[in-house]
């Protein structure tokens, strides 16, 4: 199908100027750029006029704009919030999105919030005799009609995990036996609970 001229380019020309606003230290317009390529991005997938693969990268930049935006807002408190709106979903977070947010959650001492958003991403998951985890339940479109990415590598929900268990829980939290019992009941193969 293909990226229909105008439309791609004008995306990536506005997601460009997202991570201008970001660099120079416009970090209102960084946050309000970004939820309008989100928006716009939404629209183009209700078009068809872009393939699946770019408005996915597209979306993973402006996330990635937006998180580094809010911080720098200390507006972090919404960030998941504002993550949830633009990808219809906790469990719709790109993998690099999601760790961003909560590295910079983590660091601005809002740990006790990330809980139940780490137990919310790592639940909808579901691990296949394919070595790739699935999103459970969920549509190829997320509720605001994004396309979602509905297959994660091993390794990348390996790298959610290890960030939850051992960095969240573990050191952040304190909590190394909650950190255990959480692998122990999570849906892991063996080799991977080590």
């Amino acid at each position: 199908m293909g990226t229909s001229a105008g439309e791609g380019t004008d995306l990536w020309k506005q997601i460009d100027d997202a991570e201008c606003y970001l660099v120079s230290g416009s970090f209102d317009q960084a946050v309000l750029t970004a939820l309008s390529v989100s928006d716009q991005i939404r629209a183009a997938n209700r078009e068809r006029v872009c393939e699946d693969d770019e408005l996915l990268e597209m979306l993973e930049l402006v996330g990635i704009v937006l998180v580094q935006a809010l911080k720098e807002l200390r507006r972090t408190t919404e960030m998941f919030v504002q993550l949830k709106a633009m990808y219809g979903s906790v469990a719709s977070i790109p993998v690099k999105v999601f760790l961003t947010g909560a590295t910079m959650l983590m660091a601005e001492g809002s740990g006790p919030d990330l809980r139940p958003i780490f137990e919310d991403f790592l639940a909808k998951w579901r691990y296949t005799d394919d070595q790739v985890y699935v999103l459970n339940g969920e549509q190829e479109r997320s509720s605001n009609g994004l396309i979602v990415t509905s297959t994660m590598a091993t390794e990348e929900y390996l790298e959610v995990v290890e960030f939850y268990t051992v960095t969240f829980l573990s050191i952040a939290s304190g909590e190394p036996e909650n950190a255990i019992s959480w692998v122990e009941k999570a849906e892991l193969i063996e080799q991977d609970r080590q």
